[in-house]
């Protein structure tokens, strides 16, 4: 299933795997131009909780490197390829929308809730 995870995400533009998968585990992030890495560490978070509050999945974030990421686990056996191309095309609305309502907006970004399960320094 990483492999599909892989292949979805190459289709768009601005995502980026931070770690291979390992164990049925991928991180990776959304990082389009023109945003801090502050920046994108808050869009993660955001995007994070949109989707767990939307209740489609449950990606939550990491950091890993120094980079917040967002984490999806496909071990699930009842888990298809359609479920998390879905998946993916859910994360990629949730960013778009996010980072236009963070350059449309005038005050400091914040994420309201942080998913973070860090693993600070990590190598995974």
């Amino acid at each position: 299933m990483n492999q599909t995870v892989i292949m979805e995400l190459s289709k768009r533009p601005h995502w980026k795997i931070i770690s291979e998968p390992s164990c049925g585990t991928i991180n990776f992030r959304y990082e389009p131009e023109g945003m801090t890495d502050e920046e994108i560490d808050a869009l993660t978070s955001r995007i994070s909780n949109e989707i767990i509050n939307s209740g489609f999945a449950f990606i939550v974030t990491t950091t890993l490197l120094g980079k917040k990421t967002l984490r999806m686990c496909t071990v699930n056996a009842n888990t298809t390829e359609d479920d998390i191309r879905k998946t993916i095309e859910l994360l990629d609305e949730i960013a778009e929308r996010e980072v236009e309502k963070i350059r449309s907006s005038e005050n400091q970004y914040e994420p309201e809730d942080d998913n973070d399960f860090s693993l600070h320094n990590s190598k995974v």
